[in-house]
């Protein structure tokens, strides 16, 4: 039987945000953000705003076969699909066309504006309703964890829903490529004396959204919705398009409000390294995504959440469309604060004991501290900026 971890805390109003991490077991700080969150919000003596149900990690047995790997080698890149590899390290019977099918866990959601029940035994599906296939024309079936994340979107109706990842540090090839893709101007020469600062253009880490929006096949372009979405004529991410920018351009009213308080969730963590990609000194940030080849096919959380299913009629699945917010994390790996969900130390990085046991309690002795000698204080203060930024705007703004 599936059982994912998660945490409801009840908001002053009734409505509710859903935070997920862990889509990709290989960004493991992520995770930790979410965990961070779950914490915070735990030992709060006021409610926030809005309600919050928690997901730390969406892959809980992937991410024990990730952590495992992680501990000794960091490089945990391999875990970020579903691979014949990663399912044999951890037991998967994942149901495959083919053993040598790779999963894409990230586009396994239902086309926009379409409820699950829309996926017809348990495969992908295109609008019109064709089963999608690989690259090895093999059908795709839908993973039962992301099955039951579509089902508690349906029946929770976020107005507002967190995806927190990680982003692997840029590097001069991504800018050679991103040249060559014809997304930015730079030379030889320029790329060569590159210092590492974000580039607009290319996706570094920060706070991204895929705001509200409405669908059309006259938007719909290579298979990418981003388009109809938000003007990439007017949009600082899409620097060789247009010559007039403004980050709020995306195409609704709703989506517009979407991108004020992404900005909003970037400005408010600490560290403002940690969004470079966000360019919040810039008197134009960017809060979308650039356009980068070699998407899968399929349809992402980010163009599923944004989009209405019949709100307001009392059909299965019916519910107004909710901004996804996707937090990229600056680098994919932890502080190690967590161990498999269980917290080691403080929020200022004291060791912390583990709650004592029945018999502890019965004979009442304290449990000694978990010794982590792993822990990062640095990774763990940047970790909980996110979660903190989180926290402090999705859930109180």
């Amino acid at each position: 039987m599936l059982e994912l971890e998660a945490h409801r805390f009840q908001g002053t109003d009734p409505q509710f945000a859903l935070i997920i991490a862990g889509i990709h077991a290989s960004e493991q700080g992520g995770v930790e953000v979410a965990r961070w969150i779950v914490s915070k919000l735990a030992a709060r003596d006021k409610a926030c705003r809005l309600g919050a149900v928690v997901i730390p990690e969406v892959f809980p047995d992937r991410g024990i076969g990730a952590r495992t790997e992680e501990f000794p080698n960091k490089d945990i890149s391999g875990w970020r699909e579903i691979t014949p590899a990663t399912r044999k390290k951890t037991g998967s019977k994942v149901k495959t066309s083919s053993a040598s099918q790779v999963i894409h866990p990230a586009r396994q959601f239902p086309p926009p504006g379409k409820p699950l029940s829309f996926l017809a035994k348990g495969l992908l599906r295109d609008e019109t309703g064709t089963d999608l296939v690989d690259d090895g024309g093999g059908k795709v079936f839908l993973l039962p964890e992301i099955e039951y994340l579509i089902r508690l979107i349906e029946a929770l109706k976020p107005v507002r829903i967190v995806s927190v990842h990680g982003k692997r540090a840029r590097t001069k090839e991504d800018l050679s490529n991103a040249v060559a893709a014809k997304r930015i101007k730079m030379t030889k020469d320029e790329i060569d004396k590159w210092d590492g600062h974000a580039v607009k253009g290319v996706n570094f880490a920060g706070v991204f959204v895929d705001p509200r929006y409405q669908p059309s096949s006259s938007c719909k372009v290579a298979g990418s919705l981003e388009t109809c979405k938000f003007d990439p004529d007017l949009d600082p991410a899409f620097p060789l398009q247009g010559e007039r920018e403004q980050f709020d351009s995306a195409r609704t009213a709703d989506g517009r409000k979407d991108d004020g308080l992404c900005l909003a969730i970037a400005k408010a963590v600490a560290d403002k390294s940690l969004v470079p990609g966000n360019h919040v000194d810039d008197s134009v940030p960017v809060v979308h995504y650039a356009k980068e080849g070699g998407t899968p096919s399929g349809f992402s959380l980010g163009d599923w959440g944004p989009v209405d299913v019949e709100p307001g009629k009392n059909t299965p699945g019916s519910r107004a469309g909710a901004p996804v917010f996707t937090i990229e994390v600056n680098e994919d790996y932890q502080s190690w604060a967590f161990f498999d969900g269980v917290q080691t130390v403080t929020e200022d990085g004291k060791p912390l004991a583990p709650p004592p046991t029945p018999p502890e309690r019965a004979k009442k002795r304290k449990p000694k501290a978990i010794v982590n000698d792993a822990f990062d204080p640095g990774r763990s203060k940047a970790l909980q900026a996110y979660a903190q930024a989180i926290i402090d705007t999705v859930l109180q703004l």
